[in-house]
């Protein structure tokens, strides 16, 4: 979702000493929906995974084994645990998503995946779309957030929902950080972004 992918699997893989290096014993295509959030991607990628569990287990029962595939290791892509820093949205980029403008710099969290893949660097995407699948991807934890000059210094703001109008980003609800989470239209009364 982060990276803006249309389709993912499901695998279903012999486990062996080494992580995520086993046979694959099934694997089910999923497409990705551009709107698709990550809490409902891991529920319909749950139910696949029981079906797909059931499936083959049924099948080891009746015939005492599984068909098993080995994997292309050389096409494999890694990630690496989520932190809260992977959500961070730079104010120049926010500001470019809301205003529908090209992004030009590159998304921290684009930009590791990319070098620990030996993936080259890609145009630079609008920033709506970008920053919106990172808000997919990363929504509910750990979210994605910005900093704010205000007159207490700077503080972390929330980017809790939002949706995309044409090529624009629309901020629907927001927190500032020590503060009760609002709608956008009532936050950007009391304090504009720069």
């Amino acid at each position: 979702l982060i990276m803006g992918d249309t389709q993912t699997a499901v695998t279903l893989m012999q486990m062996n000493e080494k992580l995520d290096e086993g046979a694959i014993i099934q694997q089910q295509d999923l497409k990705l929906p551009p709107s698709l959030m990550r809490d409902e991607l891991e529920t319909e990628a749950t139910t696949i995974a029981i079906d797909m569990v059931k499936q083959n287990l049924m099948e080891l029962h009746s015939k005492g084994k599984v068909s098993q595939v080995p994997q292309i290791h050389t096409e494999a892509t890694y990630t690496r645990l989520l932190k809260k820093q992977h959500g961070f949205v730079s104010i120049k980029a926010l500001l470019q998503a809301i205003h529908g403008q090209t992004l030009d710099e590159e998304i921290l969290i684009h930009q590791q995946y990319r070098m620990r893949n030996n993936i080259p660097a890609q145009n630079i995407s609008q920033a709506a779309q970008t920053i919106y699948n990172l808000y997919r991807g990363l929504s509910p934890w750990p979210g994605i957030w910005t900093e704010i000059t205000t007159s207490e210094g700077k503080k972390r703001l929330k980017l809790l929902t939002m949706h995309l109008e044409k090529n624009s980003l629309v901020l629907d609800r927001v927190q500032l950080e020590g503060k009760k989470p609002t709608d956008y239209a009532t936050f950007n009364r009391s304090y504009t972004l720069q």
